[in-house]
């Protein structure tokens, strides 16, 4: 097993009591709860699919005609802004 380091973590104290029930009613102590919530958030962020290669970004489009296509008409700007949007933040957590 990896050694284990320490981080100091700043958090309100009513984010640390947040945190707390939450470890509790998991059934965990405080330190490893963060530590799974942690990995949790680096896996999606990790798994996330980004529109970093031309082909990527080929498929992106070609997914949004086809939904217009769907639509039986092209999106205006607003509508494919929201769609990128909508795809750049997915797997994201809320804010």
């Amino acid at each position: 097993m990896p050694e284990k380091l320490r981080v100091q973590v700043l958090l309100t104290e009513a984010e640390r009591e947040r945190f707390r029930k939450c470890a509790l009613a998991a059934g965990r102590s405080l330190s490893a709860w963060l530590r799974e919530a942690g990995l949790q958030r680096a896996e999606r962020h990790e798994k996330r699919d980004r529109l970093d290669t031309v082909e990527k970004l080929e498929a992106f489009f070609a997914e949004c005609h086809r939904r217009a296509e769907d639509r039986g008409r092209e999106p205006g700007w607003d509508e494919a802004e929201a769609m990128i949007r909508e795809e750049s933040t997915r797997g994201l957590p809320r804010q």
